[in-house]
């Protein structure tokens, strides 16, 4: 019998928006990168072209096995989710890939005097 090691796709993922509040501001851009420094940028030009956008989004995000974030779990899946479900668009293609927050893990595993990212990433 072959063994044959299934390699996880896994991405980073960040996004920007004209508000930190879903129900007043829109999603402005999202940018995924692949650990290979593969980079998709997703752009609204228009507020007319969201839909359209953040279904590319939803569904590139579910393709992946691992999902890598700066504080998403407190901004960028709930911005995401709550624009998709104005939207009505699948919010649960979000939920698929296993997703690691990673200012939740440095703040649940490092001692550091600060945990934002700049300081994070020159530590």
């Amino acid at each position: 019998m072959v063994s044959r090691r299934i390699r996880p796709r896994a991405c980073i993922l960040d996004i920007e928006a004209t508000s930190l509040d879903a129900d007043i501001g829109h999603l402005v851009g999202a940018g995924l990168m692949e650990l290979d420094g593969e980079f998709k940028w997703f752009y609204v030009k228009r507020p007319a072209d969201e839909v359209k956008i953040l279904k590319r989004v939803l569904r590139e995000v579910s393709t992946y096995h691992i999902m890598f974030t700066w504080n998403g779990k407190g901004f960028d899946i709930p911005f995401l989710i709550s624009r998709a479900i104005k939207l009505k668009l699948p919010a649960e293609e979000l939920l698929k890939p296993v997703h690691v927050d990673l200012a939740e893990f440095v703040r649940n595993n490092l001692r550091l005097h600060r945990s934002d990212l700049y300081h994070v990433a020159r530590f």
